[in-house]
C-alpha cells in the first residue's frame, strides 16, 4: 500500500509571513537561510540526476524525505508537495514518475529561486527610496590611506581594518599615493618616507599644496620611518607632518594615532590570547579549523531547523574548549546547546556569531 498525503496548496514559492514567524520574526535571519537553503536544495537536485541514471531509488525516496522536510521548515509549500510526490515515486520504483515529479520539482525551484530575487531587489530598491525620501546623511565612516612600498605589511593592516570596517586605501608609490588624494578625502594617512622615485617629504609638500589650491580642510597625515632618529623627527614637523610613527605599524599603535586623529575610541578590536598546555599546543590548529567546520555545519542545521544537530555538535564542542585552554569556546557552546534545547533560531544565530568573531581574533601561547 503506497502512502498518499496532501499538503496544503499555495500559488507563491513561499507563505513568507508563516516563514518568519517560524525564526521569531527576524527578517534578515530568513533571508539568509533561504539563501542557505536555495544552495543546498541546488546540490540535492543535481543527487538526484545521478541517482535516476543509476535508478538508485532508495536514494531517490530518501533525497525526496529530505527536502520534503527543508521546504516545510521554510514553508515553501510547492517545493514540499513537489518533493514529496518525488519520495513517493522513489518509493514506487517507477522510473517514469520519478523522472515526472523530478521535472516538476525543477520547475518549481526556478519559480522560488524567481522569487528570492525578485524579493532581493524590491528590498534593495525599497532601501533607496527610504534614503532618499528621509535625506538623512549616513555618518561620516573611517578612511584611511597608507602609503608603503613594502608589501610584506600590506596583508596585516588589511586584515586589522577589515575587522573594524575601516575603509583602506593602499598606494606602493609616492605617485599612486597623490592619485588616491587627489579623488578622495581621507580621515587620515600614513605616508611612507622611504619610497622609491618620490619619497615621502616630497609627496606631502604636493598633498598640503593641492589643500590650499583647492581650499580644503587638513587631512591629518602621519610619517612612516624606520629610522626614529631626531634629524628626521624635526625634519617630519617641519615638512608638513602631524605626527610619526616607526615601522612596522603595529596594531596597538595604529589604533593609538586612529583615536587621536578621529576621536573614536577602540576602533580596531584587539585579539583574544589564551594560554593552552605546551603538550597540546601542536594540536591547537587542527582543533580550531575543526570548530570553525563545525560552526558552518550548525549553519546549515540552522536553516534547515536541524536543532538536534545543533545541539550535538554544541555539546561535543562545550566539552573539548576548556580541555585545550579555551574556556570562552565551551562557555559559547553551552548557551548554542542551551538554545538548541529550546529551538530558540535568533539566539543561536547571534551566539554562533559571537563565537565566530571570537575565533577569527584569538591567539594563544
Amino acid at each position: 500500500m503506497i502512502e498518499r498525503r496532501y499538503f496544503k496548496k499555495s500559488t507563491s514559492p513561499i507563505d513568507y509571513a508563516s516563514a518568519l514567524n517560524r525564526i521569531g520574526g527576524d527578517e534578515s535571519f530568513l533571508d539568509e537561510l533561504l539563501n542557505l537553503y536555495s544552495d543546498d536544495f541546488s546540490q540535492k537536485l543535481d543527487q538526484i540526476l545521478i541517482a535516476i541514471v543509476q535508478k538508485n531509488y532508495n536514494l531517490i525516496q530518501g533525497l525526496g524525505h529530505y527536502m520534503k522536510g527543508a521546504s516545510a521548515n521554510l514553508s515553501a509549500i510547492p517545493l514540499q508537495n513537489a518533493s514529496f510526490k518525488m519520495e513517493m515515486a522513489g518509493k514506487e520504483k517507477d522510473i517514469k514518475k520519478v523522472k515526472e515529479s523530478v521535472e516538476h520539482l525543477e520547475k518549481e525551484f526556478i519559480k522560488f529561486q524567481d522569487y528570492l530575487a525578485r524579493e532581493k531587489s524590491k528590498k534593495q530598491k525599497k532601501k533607496i527610496i527610504n534614503a532618499s525620501s528621509k535625506d538623512i546623511k549616513k555618518p561620516i565612516n573611517i578612511h584611511l590611506l597608507i602609503a608603503d612600498d613594502s608589501i610584506e605589511s600590506q596583508p596585516i593592516l588589511e586584515a586589522f581594518t577589515t575587522q573594524a570596517g575601516i575603509e583602506l586605501d593602499f598606494a606602493h608609490s609616492g605617485k599612486e599615493a597623490i592619485g588616491f588624494f587627489q579623488k578622495k578625502r581621507y580621515s587620515l594617512i600614513f605616508l611612507d618616507i622611504h619610497m622609491p622615485h618620490m619619497d615621502g617629504f616630497e609627496v606631502i609638500k604636493k598633498m598640503r599644496n593641492l589643500e590650499k589650491v583647492k581650499a580644503i580642510s587638513r587631512t591629518p597625515i602621519v610619517a612612516l620611518t624606520g629610522l626614529l632618529i631626531k634629524r628626521n623627527k624635526k625634519k617630519c614637523i617641519s615638512s608638513g607632518f602631524d605626527n610619526f610613527v616607526e615601522k612596522p605599524l603595529d596594531k596597538k599603535t595604529l589604533n593609538k594615532i586612529i583615536e587621536k586623529y578621529t576621536k573614536r575610541k577602540d576602533i580596531l578590536p584587539e585579539f583574544e590570547t589564551a594560554r593552552v598546555d605546551k603538550s597540546v599546543i601542536k594540536l591547537i590548529p587542527s582543533y580550531l579549523k575543526n570548530r570553525r567546520q563545525d560552526i558552518a555545519r550548525m549553519k546549515k542545521a540552522l536553516a534547515l531547523s536541524d536543532f538536534e544537530l545543533i545541539e550535538y555538535l554544541s555539546h561535543n564542542m562545550k566539552g573539548s574548549g576548556s580541555a585545550y585552554g579555551f574556556i570562552k569556546i565551551s562557555e559559547f557552546s553551552r548557551q548554542i546547546e542551551m538554545f538548541a534545547q529550546k529551538k530558540e533560531a535568533k539566539a543561536i544565530k547571534d551566539v554562533m556569531t559571537q563565537l565566530e568573531n571570537y575565533l577569527k581574533n584569538l591567539r594563544y601561547k
